[in-house]
């Protein structure tokens, strides 16, 4: 994230060829996403479950995208729901912005080599001693007292946001997760 992109740059009106195609794919998505109860169902696709986050809306801001829409440009990625539902479902280049640095390097190391991700993932044990540790690094990394390397701090990012109540790494841990027989 060096180089800013002009957020009124959404495409470009030369490539709109493929209109029918999109309009085709755009119609196809919002029909498997329609709801009983709702307008649409949550799109579950996500691996964040975001404060504040799009999963209920992606079929109602979708709904308004243009039908010759190339590119969708974010500047609140958060969860991504709406940016994960455009890239995999239609098939649009996403190029999404946050200024929560720690979450940009989540979805930067999540984007270019999962499977890391996922082992680094898979050595920690949802425990409070864990739960602890993963914090105070996290916290010492925020207030710039230690540096973590992109694949650790995307690792303990997304272990402390799946384990805390409260707000992210100020937050403690739920209490569902200390109970071993869940």
């Amino acid at each position: 994230m060096t180089k800013k992109q002009s957020l009124f740059d959404f495409y470009n009106l030369q490539e709109l060829e493929d209109a029918g195609r999109d309009s085709s794919l755009k119609n196809s998505f919002l029909h498997s996403l329609r709801g009983k109860s709702l307008a649409y169902k949550r799109y579950s696709k996500s691996p964040l479950r975001y404060g504040g986050g799009k999963s209920l809306a992606v079929g109602l801001i979708v709904e308004h995208f243009p039908d010759d829409i190339k590119r969708l440009i974010s500047p609140f990625m958060g969860g991504g729901s709406v940016e994960i539902a455009s890239a995999v479902e239609l098939d649009l280049e996403v190029k999404a912005f946050d200024i929560f640095d720690i979450l940009v390097n989540f979805w930067q190391v999540l984007c270019a080599d999962s499977l890391k991700l996922y082992d680094e993932l898979y050595t920690l044990e949802p425990t409070k001693e864990t739960y602890a540790i993963i914090k105070e690094e996290l916290r010492g990394h925020y207030k710039n007292e230690t540096s973590l390397d992109s694949l650790t701090l995307a690792r303990d990012y997304y272990f402390n946001f799946n384990l805390s109540y409260g707000p992210g790494f100020l937050g403690w841990i739920s209490k569902i997760y200390e109970d071993k027989t869940r």
